[in-house]
């Protein structure tokens, strides 16, 4: 049958011989083993060509000049471009040497894969190697690459490239040699380190029933030999050898500009191209175990880290497409650790469920550059999410997550080893990132120590420090324990940092006093999350003399709201009832944050009223919780639900009328207001109507909310009411 589609094909009648193959194909329900298909012993070399009157004249000589037996080889050249004269050079070529069997076929398609396809399905020997127009081989290749050829193996050649210029040693070969230097014979796994020669199409000899199995893909512009290679090798596992080098079978490669061997930096061909490859052999991976696909995912995304070294403007938009070929961040990873220049020093960090790590997430996502993390292991203290890894997880190089015994957040001991690991591995990482920028955030003081111990180590670096609330004083304004460890001033360096940079060392052991005095003498920049905080902070008279610097080099930062598209990652289709107004309050219950009040003002309403209102709670159960709705008689109109997932939670936020958000009560007990809930920066991305309780001159209280927002002053009962009844009138 390949013979009557051979003749088809010479006669120009592809879409018959193609039938035919088909056909063939189609009756195969289970491809038989290698050793059983009927070939004779020999070789077929398939040669698609495109444009290519002009050069190939010197691959055909070098096919004629082959030591090995006429008859047991063939030559398959498949044309697949306009008429340039290239079938006439053939035709020459065939009656200078009658009897070299050649082949030649025209593929419709101007393809190169759909040219190799048609090719292997024309020939007839039992193994197969390939052969660029533009190229050429030593006199002996084919008879010493055969002579190592058992069936079942791939055997690769030498390689040697040529230009206008001489030849040059291929960078291939080095790596072929070292590979092979111990053993001639090895398994696809060991045989990685070899590189681009085991997936570039050419330097092989293979058994043609491989092609039987396996196409290239016709849908790609470039690449499809990759994406070949890592499906065969995966898929049969074959032994790879390479031919003895004292054999001297060696393949010449021409780098010709524009070719594929020194293509030009493009978007197509470095980024959109590599894609389409990096997304078939992430689906291959899917169907075959095996270490070259994430080898073969790596060398495309080195197309893409070359791009964006020189357009890095492009770099968010093209590392979501790269996540969206890849789903499981290697891509991603393998080119931002190329890229990173940043360093994010986070105690807590994805997957760990904290409002911590979550904004540090946020904030990098913001920033919108390729960054490492280093942090710690948090199963002491918290529970893992991995769905927290889209926030932020495909802009990350290296995460560095680091197991210290810490037992709390006011733990000194635990505090200060995070901080001496974190900064042996970021002195690690810079020698081969040379970081111009980092960035950490408290709570969690360990954050703090260990910043300020890389900024010792590491100077040059540009530190910006963020506080999410006062660190010295907790809600009550009552002094948080924990004392430091003095002696690690020293040993870190960084009580001569601060003395060079002009201040006195803090006369406290006070650990939080610290954390925050760390970042007040030796960041760069340093976030507050509101101005009220950086005022009550900066009201301490410990710090009185530095006041001024502080708010020179500091930044009013309200945490970062998600993109619009993060609020439809998770497919919620839970709806609360149509009949009612409704309203949703998300996270911890606090006795300063307390909603008892509402309760009592949905206990007091009237019975219509209150049946056209519905309150739900997502909090962790809640002992006080439970006894304050069960003591205002409100069961029917709240509902305590378990808390969310975070992108649950984004989405459950847009199915609800009102989003309900408290101040922190500090009237009596701080100067001013500092706090501004964390949530409100995700409720925002909702374009949901807030309900807000809010004490007078607090961040909250200042804000723009979203339209149809209700603001009330907390703890006023009568406003309340009226706001539950305005709401009500709405159903």
């Amino acid at each position: 049958m390949a013979f009557v589609a051979r003749v088809l094909a010479e006669q120009g009648r592809i879409g018959s011989a193609n039938a035919i193959v088909s056909h063939v194909d189609s009756l195969k329900a289970e491809p038989p083993p290698l050793d059983t298909i009927l070939r004779p012993r020999g070789v077929s070399v398939i040669m698609p060509t495109y444009k290519g009157a002009k050069r190939i004249g010197r691959a055909l000589q070098s096919l004629a000049a082959q030591s090995i037996d006429r008859r047991k080889f063939e030559v398959v050249i498949v044309h697949n471009g306009p008429d340039d004269g290239t079938k006439e050079v053939v035709s020459a070529f065939r009656e200078n040497y009658p009897t070299l069997n050649t082949i030649f076929a025209q593929s419709a398609p101007e393809s190169a894969a759909a040219a190799r396809n048609l090719g292997c399905s024309l020939a007839i020997f039992d193994h197969m190697t390939f052969l660029d127009d533009d190229d050429y081989l030593s006199k002996n290749f084919l008879e010493a690459l055969l002579e190592q050829a058992d069936g079942t193996s791939v055997v690769l050649s030498q390689i040697v490239d040529f230009d206008d210029q001489g030849e040059y040693e291929s960078p291939i070969n080095p790596k072929l040699l070292t590979t092979f230097s111990k053993e001639r014979d090895l398994n696809v796994e060991d045989a990685l380190s070899a590189g681009t020669a085991l997936t570039m199409t050419c330097i092989k000899l293979f058994p043609s029933q491989m092609c039987e199995q396996v196409n290239f893909d016709v849908a790609l512009d470039n690449g499809e030999d990759v994406v070949f290679w890592a499906e065969v090798l995966a898929r049969f596992n074959p032994t790879i050898k390479l031919c003895p080098t004292e054999n001297k079978a060696i393949y010449y490669r021409e780098l010709r500009p524009g070719s594929i061997s020194r293509p030009g930096l493009s978007f197509k061909f470095n980024v959109l191209d590599r894609l389409e490859v990096i997304r078939r052999i992430y689906n291959l991976s899917k169907r075959y175990r095996s270490g070259i696909f994430k080898d073969k995912i790596f060398t495309a995304s080195s197309f893409i880290v070359a791009y964006l070294k020189e357009y890095p403007e492009d770099y968010n938009r093209i590392l979501r497409m790269v996540l969206d070929s890849c789903p499981d961040y290697s891509a991603n990873k393998y080119i931002n650790e190329r890229l990173s220049r940043s360093l994010v020093v986070s105690f807590c960090f994805a997957p760990w469920v904290d409002t911590a790590g979550v904004v540090a997430a946020k904030r990098m996502l913001t920033a919108g550059r390729p960054f490492d993390v280093i942090s710690d292991n948090m199963k002491k203290f918290r529970n893992a999410d991995n769905d927290l890894r889209k926030i932020s997880h495909h802009l990350i190089g290296a995460q560095v997550e680091l197991s210290s015994n810490t037992t709390s957040t006011l733990d000194p001991v635990g505090t200060m080893e995070f901080a001496r690991k974190a900064n042996e591995n970021a002195k690690s990482l810079n020698k081969t990132r040379r970081y111009e920028r980092m960035y950490s955030r408290v709570m969690w003081p360990a954050s703090n120590f260990a910043a300020a111990a890389i900024k010792a180590s590491l100077p040059e670096i540009s530190w910006t420090a963020e506080f999410s609330d006062p660190m010295v004083t907790d809600i009550m304004s009552e002094k948080r324990p924990g004392k430091m460890d003095m002696s690690w001033l020293r040993e870190s360096g960084v009580d001569d940092l601060i003395i060079q940079k002009g201040y006195p060392l803090l006369d406290s052991d006070s650990l939080m006093e610290w954390c925050e005095y760390l970042a007040y003498t030796l960041a760069d920049q340093i976030l507050f999350t509101n101005k009220n905080q950086r005022d009550y902070m900066l009201s301490q008279p410990w710090i009185s003399s530095m006041k001024q610097a502080i708010i020179d080099r500091s930044q009013i930062a309200p945490h970062p709201t998600p993109p619009s598209e993060y609020y439809e990652l998770e497919n919620d289709e839970w709806r609360p009832s149509t009949q009612t107004v409704n309203i949703a309050y998300f996270g911890s219950f606090y006795k300063t944050r307390g909603l008892s009040s509402v309760f009592e003002a949905l206990a007091v309403l009237d019975d219509d009223t209150k049946s056209k209102l519905h309150l739900d709670i997502y909090a962790s159960y809640n002992k006080d919780l439970e006894e304050a709705i069960l003591e205002s008689g409100v069961i029917g109109s709240v509902t305590q639900r378990e808390p969310l997932s975070y992108f649950a939670f984004l989405s459950r936020c847009k199915v609800y009328d009102y989003l309900l958000v408290n101040d922190a009560e500090t009237k009596g007990i701080k100067p001013l207001n500092p706090y501004l809930p964390s949530k409100v920066s995700d409720y925002l991305g909702a374009n949901v109507p807030f309900w807000a309780l809010v004490e007078a001159g607090s961040p909250l209280s200042g804000m723009s909310l979203p339209n149809g927002s209700k603001v009330t002053a907390l703890g006023n009962m009568e406003g309340y009411i009226k706001a539950l009844t305005e709401m009500a009138a709405q159903k």
